[in-house]
C-alpha cells in the first residue's frame, strides 16, 4: 500500500486480507513476566507485515526476537486458526474464518530459564464497499465517493449508482466505478509502467509511471491505490518530502511519477491503481497531504474509507500481487 505501511497490542483481523500498504516498526506483545517468575530469557514478538489488522482466512508472520546468546526453543500455539508449525523462531498464523478473538502465546526456553508472551487478534469480517454517487448538477459532472458500511453517505437517499467500465483486453475484474469529478478538458494522462492486467507483482515498492498532457496550471495529480479491504491509500512520490508541493506526483516534460507500493509479503492481493487530477491545494489535496504527513510521523497509513470530493479520475490499471 503508501508510504511504508504497515499496516496498523490488539489487532483487528478484516476478513480478506492483512492490510497495510506503508512500513514501520511492528506491535510487540506486553513485556509482562508470569507472577514470580524471573524473565529470563528477555523475549519479544514482531509481525510482518507490521498491521494490527489481518482479514479472516488471511495471514501473517510471527517472529520471536531476543537479545540473548544463547540457543532458544520457542514454542507456539493458538487457541484458534492455524499455525504453520509449532516450534521455530518464525511461523506464519493463518486467521480463522470466524470473526472474534485469537491468542498466539510464545514459549522460549534455554539455559537461563523459560519466557512467556502472547498477542491478541480481533478477527472481523471486511466490509463490503457500496458506492455512492451524487446527482450532477446542470451542465456539470458526476461526483462520485467510496463509503463503506457505517460510514455516512453524502447527499440523500436513493442516489443513482453506475456499473463499472469494462476494459478491453483485461480479464481482471475490477467492482470499483470510474471516480468522476470536475471536467478537465484537454487534460489526459496514460500509465506506462505497471502494465494494466499485469499479474502476480512482488509485494514491493515501485516506481509508477506515464505521460500527461494538457494544461496543469492549478492542478496537482495523485496516485491512488485501491486494496481488497476495500480502502484508498494515497501514494507520493516521498512521503516525508518537506515541502508540502512534493508530495503529489512528480510531473516533468510530459511525463509523471510517484512511488507505488503493493501487496504484503505472502498476502496475494488485486489493487485497483488510479491516477487522478485535483485542485492545487483544494479540499482533496490538503486531505491527501494531512494524511502523507501522518504516516510519515507515526509510520501508520491506514487507509481512507472514502474519498474526498473534487477528484477526477485520468488513468487506471488493475494489477494483482503474488504478496
Amino acid at each position: 500500500m503508501t508510504p511504508n505501511v504497515a499496516f496498523h497490542f490488539i489487532v483487528a483481523l478484516v476478513a480478506g486480507s492483512a492490510l497495510a500498504v506503508a512500513s514501520g516498526c511492528s506491535p510487540r506483545a506486553p513485556s509482562v513476566a508470569p507472577p514470580g517468575e524471573a524473565e529470563h530469557p528477555e523475549i519479544s514478538i514482531r509481525t510482518d507485515p507490521a498491521a494490527t489488522e489481518v482479514v479472516a482466512g488471511g495471514e501473517i508472520a510471527i517472529t520471536a526476537e531476543s537479545d540473548t546468546t544463547d540457543e532458544l526453543r520457542f514454542e507456539w500455539s493458538a487457541d484458534r486458526g492455524r499455525l504453520s508449525r509449532p516450534e521455530g523462531q518464525s511461523v506464519i498464523f493463518t486467521a480463522p474464518e470466524v470473526p472474534g478473538l485469537v491468542i498466539v502465546d510464545l514459549r522460549a526456553s534455554g539455559p537461563s530459564g523459560m519466557s512467556t508472551r502472547s498477542v491478541t487478534f480481533t478477527v472481523v469480517a471486511i466490509p463490503t464497499a457500496t458506492v455512492v454517487l451524487s446527482a450532477p448538477p446542470t451542465g456539470g459532472s458526476m461526483d462520485s465517493d467510496v463509503v463503506a458500511p457505517g460510514v455516512p453517505a453524502p447527499g440523500g437517499d436513493g442516489a443513482p449508482t453506475r456499473e463499472p467500465a469494462v476494459r478491453e483486453g483485461c480479464d481482471l475484474v475490477s467492482s470499483r466505478p470510474p471516480i468522476s469529478g470536475p471536467g478537465l478538458p484537454g487534460l489526459s494522462a496514460a500509465f506506462s509502467r505497471p502494465a494494466d492486467c499485469a499479474r502476480g507483482l512482488p509485494a514491493d515498492e515501485y516506481v509508477a509511471s506515464g505521460t500527461v498532457s494538457g494544461d496543469l496550471a492549478g492542478t496537482e495529480l495523485f496516485l491512488l491505490v485501491l486494496a481488497s479491504d476495500q480502502k484508498w491509500y494515497p501514494q507520493s512520490p516521498d512521503a516525508c518530502a518537506a515541502a508540502p508541493a512534493d508530495l503529489p506526483a512528480a510531473v516533468q516534460g510530459g511525463e509523471w511519477w510517484s512511488r507505488l507500493y503493493l501487496g504484503r509479503a505472502g498476502m496475494p492481493e488485486q489493487f485497483d491503481v488510479v491516477l487522478v487530477a485535483t485542485e492545487a491545494d483544494g479540499t482533496a489535496s490538503a486531505t491527501f497531504k494531512q494524511w502523507l504527513r501522518d504516516g510519515c510521523r507515526t509510520g501508520q497509513y491506514p487507509g481512507l474509507l472514502r474519498l474526498p470530493s473534487g477528484l477526477t479520475e485520468l488513468a487506471s490499471i488493475t494489477v494483482t500481487s503474488r504478496g
